[in-house]
């Protein structure tokens, strides 16, 4: 009983350092993606679109759909708190320079309206036709960071 007892302990142990490995394994693939300008825009681009902070409730089914991409972006956000100080250094650097892009292309949008609003009078375009939805919604987009 004793020896059973003693593998059975082994085969858990090797089983969590399997399972740690793995997931130390998880962690440094994402920080590596977090580490480059184009992952940290993909990342905060997906908090931005999959409902970070916002309701996903629309009354009908279209809710699971909602609250399954919310899912993805509050088990990301799960994976940047384990990363511990660095992650978190590196979702703010994502949010802060997916800011400043909105912040750009928004100046952009408004000196293409106010030029053909010079040309076209009073039909100028909106900004939000211009660029994308999610841009006129201002530099948060309902996020509350």
């Amino acid at each position: 009983m004793d020896n059973r007892s003693a593998i059975d302990r082994r085969a858990t142990e090797v089983a969590e350092m399997m399972i740690n490995k793995v997931r130390k394994q998880e962690l440094d693939d994402f920080k590596a993606v977090l580490m480059t300008v184009e992952g940290r825009r993909f990342y905060a681009r997906l908090c931005d679109r999959c409902f970070e902070n916002q309701s996903t409730f629309t009354g009908n089914a279209k809710t699971y759909a909602n609250e399954g991409m919310r899912n993805v972006i509050l088990m990301l956000k799960k994976d940047i708190e384990d990363m511990g100080r660095q992650g978190r250094a590196l979702r703010h650097k994502a949010e802060d320079e997916y800011d400043e892009n909105i912040i750009m292309l928004q100046t952009l949008a408004e000196g293409e309206v106010d030029s053909r609003a010079e040309h076209a009078g009073h039909n100028a375009l909106d900004p939000r036709n211009i660029i994308n939805r999610d841009i006129s919604k201002g530099p948060n987009h309902g996020r509350s960071f």
